[in-house]
């Protein structure tokens, strides 16, 4: 991929109305013992990788159409199996968007991130994204969104979000509404949540997001919160530390009201650990690490995670919000004598910056299970496998390209 290094940032437009854009990205993962039993051979590595061509038109003084077409491939080398393919083509954003005196509407098929993606976000760690078939509308400090979602890692063409947004200086409220048509009863619940940031004297900022929850979930009733805190502190001019709290309320699902916390769609894989076993419901989670900006191309960083349980009757719920598996069952002591400890987790990862147009990821991440997943291997109901608790590691190489 040398060819990529003395490419132009963005492709020369090909008039004053119409330009073009590209951008690549080409991921190996590696992961040791995925369902963390020490005592089966489940490595597996692959190689991810998804292709984007943008079109836009100005259509006139006020207004924008973007397409971006985009191609999506993965292989997957399972441990002493057969390697499998696959592909897929398809639309991730189609929108029309016009200005008016200040005010912005965006119709189509279009990306939603709001805040620092905890709740709404386009997860763009997945090959796939997320997109909404949508209508936006912007104006001041407000901000509307009513759309059906369109594209997932694992699509559900049934649900509609609701969402209503206000910024007032260092906070920014919303009001969101998740309505999900199933087989069963449906899910129509709403989520009230403020984020605040504040600047703290010389470099040092607090990041802090409340949620609650009421409505139905499933046929049950649903009330449920969360909340997270985070303080960066510069050391130097290369190094910054920084210090995270997330918690979601979880509770047994015998219960006639579910208080398990719904995390929404968030672009989950930034804050829980790079492993991807950890979500934001039912959980007590303490983060803590450190920021190093080697030169202005390399950034490096490393992270400790801990997780515990916040109802032990509840489930260990993963970054895509549903329960993990674990020894051939759902990770889930109804009975509670499993415990609350999760487990810890090591992040290191870096970034490269070789110039506008191509840069370099990498990571590696450690998982060590505790007293939960490791009881989960000798009690839970459900198990059909032998084995017992062990490490996971996860490693990635990923390659990007802007044009």
């Amino acid at each position: 991929m040398i060819f990529f290094l003395n490419l132009p940032a963005v492709v020369p437009p090909v008039t004053e109305n119409l330009t073009f854009d590209f951008t690549g990205r080409v991921r190996f993962e590696g992961r040791e013992n995925g369902d963390l039993n020490g005592a089966s051979a489940d490595d597996v590595d692959k190689l991810v990788s998804r292709f984007r061509f943008g079109v836009n038109l100005n259509t006139g003084e006020s207004s924008k159409l973007r397409l971006v077409y985009q191609g999506n491939y993965l292989t997957v080398d399972p441990d002493g199996g057969p390697s499998v393919d696959t592909d897929q083509d398809m639309l991730v954003e189609g929108y029309l968007t016009t200005v008016n005196n200040g005010n912005r509407m965006t119709f189509g098929r279009q990306k939603v991130n709001k805040g620092d993606q905890r709740l709404i976000g386009a997860l763009e760690w997945a090959n796939t994204s997320r997109s909404w078939d949508a209508v936006r509308f912007e104006q001041g400090s407000w901000d509307f969104v009513y759309g059906r979602l369109a594209i997932n890692p694992k699509t559900n063409y049934n649900v509609w979000l609701s969402l209503a947004a206000y910024q007032s200086g260092d906070c920014e409220t919303m009001l969101i509404n998740k309505y999900v048509k199933q087989g069963g009863p449906d899910t129509n619940h709403f989520t009230l949540t403020n984020r605040f940031t504040k600047s703290i004297g010389s470099g040092a900022a607090l990041d802090v997001t409340s949620a609650f929850q009421f409505g139905t979930s499933g046929g049950r009733d649903h009330e449920a919160w969360a909340a997270s805190a985070k303080a960066t502190m510069p050391v130097s001019d290369k190094l910054g530390l920084f210090v995270e709290a997330n918690t979601a309320s979880g509770g047994s699902q015998e219960d006639d009201t579910s208080n398990t916390f719904d995390q929404l769609y968030p672009t989950g894989h930034k804050f829980n650990g790079y492993a991807d076993f950890q979500g934001w419901s039912n959980v007590t989670a303490l983060s803590a690490g450190l920021n190093y900006k080697a030169s202005s191309k390399l950034g490096l960083r490393a992270a400790f995670h801990s997780f515990r349980l916040f109802d032990e009757t509840d489930g260990w719920y993963g970054v895509s919000g549903g329960i993990n598996k674990i020894n051939g069952g759902n990770a889930i002591d109804p009975t509670g004598a499993a415990g609350k400890d999760i487990g810890t987790e090591i992040d290191l990862s870096l970034n490269y910056k070789i110039n506008d147009s191509f840069s370099i990821q990498a990571g590696w991440s450690e998982f060590d299970p505790g007293s939960f997943v490791e009881n989960l291997f000798n009690a839970s109901p459900g198990n059909t496998v032998e084995g017992y608790a062990a490490k996971s590691r996860f490693l990635f190489l990923s390659v990007s390209l802007k044009y």
